[in-house]
């Protein structure tokens, strides 16, 4: 992980609906007790430019035990079906783990989440043309949210409120 601060992303918000608020509070005490990296997939929509609300979540199924993040079978078929069946071009998909505290900078976003967050945006079809929205996550201490801008080849930080 590496300690960079960025920039928040210019009038954004994340709003989270009760069942993935505490869904993402349940990985982070389960992450702080069993000391392992937990994955999941949000999804939900822009409904105002830079400000999402994410109300649906699913954990990943290969995960549960695991030191890395690996999404399974079961996750990686359910995206790829959101994916196809995608008719809203303000639906946002957020691609999320947890970091246990094994280092000190485990609160950080590692280089191979940012790599993965800016990769996914330039090269899969859905984000490259912004037929969706590709958010990142990271649980910690705290829960984070992400967002790499092709445009001025940028990564902000967005605000949970």
């Amino acid at each position: 992980p590496v300690e960079i601060d960025f920039e928040k992303l210019e009038n954004s918000r994340i709003v989270l609906s009760d069942n993935v608020k505490e869904t993402l509070n349940n990985i982070m005490l389960t992450t702080i007790t069993d000391n392992k990296e937990i994955g999941f997939i949000c999804y939900g929509m822009e409904y105002i430019e830079n400000q999402v609300i994410l109300d649906e979540i699913i954990i990943s199924d290969s995960l549960l035990k695991s030191e890395v993040t690996e999404f399974g079978p079961i996750i990686t078929e359910q995206l790829k079906r959101k994916i196809n069946s995608n008719v809203d071009d303000r639906t946002v998909v957020c691609l999320g783990h947890s970091h246990p505290k094994i280092s000190e900078d485990y609160e950080y976003f590692s280089l191979t989440d940012l790599s993965s967050l800016m990769e996914l945006t330039l090269k899969k079809e859905e984000f490259k043309n912004k037929d969706m929205q590709l958010i990142g996550c990271l649980i910690s201490k705290d829960i984070k949210f992400a967002y790499y801008n092709p445009d001025d080849d940028k990564f902000y930080k967005m605000t949970v409120n």
